[in-house]
């Protein structure tokens, strides 16, 4: 999920969640709202190794794709 840094309510959504559903279906990673992915919005999903904040985007983006997989695999 796409949740704002810090925000209280989202902390307790994913608490809730973690009540709800169990630690197990939690991803480990998180994502943030990243002003960078909403540009991607009127840009397109852009990959320039030497922007920083692309690098960051599709790092953390990269984790989440990594952690479906493995939950796929078992």
């Amino acid at each position: 999920m796409l949740s704002k840094r810090n925000a209280r309510v989202d902390e307790e959504i994913l608490e809730l969640a973690t009540e709800e559903f169990g630690e197990e279906y939690i991803f480990d990673h998180k994502t943030s709202l990243m002003e960078r992915v909403k540009r991607m919005d009127m840009t397109g999903i852009t990959d320039n190794p030497k922007d920083p904040h692309d690098k960051k985007v599709h790092s953390i983006f990269t984790l989440v794709g990594e952690e479906i997989l493995e939950r796929i695999d078992g």
